[in-house]
C-alpha cells in the first residue's frame, strides 16, 4: 500500500510574537533599544558561574569583556543570535580572578572570546579570541553541528520509521527550504530538540516531493516548517508507516509570528504537549520528563520565562496557546558606550 499524507492545517490564534530588534544605526544610537530590551540576551558571568554556565555547557558561547560600557553592536549581535548561541559578559573591573583563570589580558586581548559547541575538553583547547561581533558570530555559528537529515520525498518512509523506532518516539519535524545550506536557526533547533523531534530538510522541493507529502495541489511559501502526525487507518492491527495516514501541524507565520527561535520553541512545546500521546511506539507520554520536555525547560528557563503549555488549538475559535516571554537579565552597572 502506498503511503499518502493528507495535510490538515492547525490555526494558531492570538499568539503574540517575540520582537527581535533590528537596527543598523551608528554606535551612538544605542538609545534606539527599548529599556526592557537592553542586555536582555547577555548574561553576566563571574568566577562563581563561569564553569557551570560556559565550560560545562555543550552549546557555543560568546563571552564579551567590558569595563562598564558595551558597544551597541554587541547588543545587536546578541539579539540576532537569540536562542541560537549563548552570549555572556565579564566585567574586567571586578572579575580579576576569573580573568586570570581565563588567561585574559586586559588592554591586550580582543573584546570577546568564543567557546565553540562541544564538551568541556573542546572548549578548553579550541576557544578563539574574536575582535568584533561579526567575527564572534561567525566562529560561534560555524561550530554548531547539523543534526538534521536531508531527504527527498522517496526517502520519507524510511525517515518516519526512524522517528517511530526511537525511544522515546520522536515527532517528524520537516523544513521545506530553498537554501542548500542548513539555516543556523534550524541547526540550533534540531540539536536542542533531537531527543523529541527528528529533524529533516527537503531542499528545493520537486513535484515528486510535494506529491509524496500530499501537497501537490496546494501552494506554500518557503521556508515552511511543520510536524507530521500519524493517523492509524486500521486500528485493529499493529500499525506500520504504510498503514498510517498523516496530518500536519503547520508553523503558521501569520498566527505564530516570524520563524525565530522563541516562536519555534513555543510551537514545539505546544506540539509535544498536544500530541505526544498519539505517537506510535514508546512515546513515553506517561513520563513527565518526556511529556513536558523538562530537560529543555530547565535549560531554556535561564533565558525565557516559560509558562505551562496549553494544547495547540485546532479551530479558529480556540485561543489557547503556549506562551513564552523573555527573561529580563538586565545588568544595570553596564552602560552604553558613546
Amino acid at each position: 500500500m502506498s503511503m499518502q499524507l493528507v495535510l490538515l492545517f492547525v490555526i494558531f490564534c492570538n499568539i503574540p510574537s517575540v520582537i527581535v530588534c533590528q537596527d543598523n544605526s551608528d554606535e551612538e544610537m544605542s538609545y534606539s533599544f527599548e529599556p526592557e530590551e537592553r542586555f536582555l540576551d547577555i548574561f553576566p558571568l563571574s568566577s562563581d558561574n563561569f564553569t557551570d554556565s560556559v565550560m560545562k555547557s555543550p552549546d557555543a558561547w560568546i563571552v564579551i569583556f567590558h569595563s562598564g560600557q558595551l558597544k551597541k553592536s554587541w547588543k545587536s549581535m546578541a539579539v540576532n543570535l537569540r536562542g541560537v548561541v549563548w552570549v555572556g559578559m565579564v566585567d574586567t573591573r571586578y572579575e580579576t580572578d576569573l580573568l586570570k583563570r581565563m588567561n585574559y589580558k586586559v588592554n591586550h586581548d580582543p573584546e570577546s572570546r568564543v567557546y565553540p559547541h562541544g564538551p568541556t575538553s573542546i572548549k578548553k583547547k579550541s576557544w578563539v579570541n574574536a575582535k568584533n561581533p561579526n567575527e564572534a558570530r561567525m566562529l560561534a555559528v560555524d561550530s554548531i553541528p547539523d543534526s538534521s537529515l536531508r531527504i527527498k520525498g522517496k526517502g520519507l518512509q524510511e525517515f518516519l520509521v526512524d522517528c517511530f523506532m526511537s525511544k522515546p518516539t520522536r515527532f517528524p519535524l520537516i523544513l521545506i527550504t530553498d537554501e542548500k545550506d542548513t539555516p543556523v536557526l534550524y541547526r540550533a533547533v534540531s540539536y536542542r530538540f533531537k531527543k523529541y523531534f527528528n529533524a529533516a530538510r527537503i531542499v528545493k522541493p520537486t513535484l515528486d516531493d510535494y506529491t509524496a507529502l500530499g501537497m501537490e495541489d496546494s501552494f506554500f511559501d518557503t521556508p515552511l516548517l511543520f510536524v507530521l502526525l500519524p493517523e492509524v487507518k486500521d486500528k485493529g492491527s499493529k500499525a506500520t508507516t504504510q498503514d498510517m495516514g498523516f496530518s500536519a501541524v503547520m508553523f503558521e507565520t501569520k498566527k505564530m509570528g516570524d520563524l525565530n527561535y522563541p516562536n519555534i520553541l513555543r510551537f514545539l512545546f505546544g506540539v509535544n504537549n498536544s500530541y505526544r500521546h498519539i505517537l506510535p511506539g514508546e512515546n513515553q507520554s506517561n513520563d513527565q520528563e518526556v511529556a513536558e520536555m523538562l530537560d529543555i525547560v530547565r535549560l531554556e528557563s535561564k533565558r525565557f520565562e516559560i509558562e505551562e503549555p496549553h494544547p495547540i488549538p485546532k479551530t479558529e475559535n480556540d485561543d489557547n496557546s503556549v506562551k513564552f516571554t523573555m527573561t529580563k537579565t538586565t545588568h544595570g552597572d553596564v552602560h552604553d558606550e558613546l
